[in-house]
């Protein structure tokens, strides 16, 4: 419900993100990959061993992330969307 595949092939998998105010998504797992904040947003993430980060994102950021398997809560009052561009490979 929360992520929706826009593109996909061997290289790169291009997926949004839509979540609204005080809303969690399910664990999830990610490859390395860029995210592009299409909205301002406030947000943590909870990894399975109940580490969290907190980070404020402001639309137009761009950002690398490495590989992770983490929750995200939206912890602002706004819905929060972004878009992920995952790599597969490094060829």
């Amino acid at each position: 419900k929360r992520f929706k595949l826009e593109f996909e092939n061997d290289r790169v998998r291009v997926f949004r993100f839509s979540i609204g105010p005080h809303e969690s998504s399910s664990v999830h797992d990610h490859l390395d990959h860029v995210t592009v904040e299409l909205s301002d947003a406030h947000v943590r993430a909870t990894t399975p061993d109940g580490k969290t980060q907190e980070a404020s994102e402001k639309a137009g950021n761009a950002s690398f992330r490495p590989a992770a398997r983490h929750t995200v809560e939206n912890v602002g009052e706004t819905s929060f969307e972004t878009i992920s561009i995952e790599f597969k490979s490094s060829k």
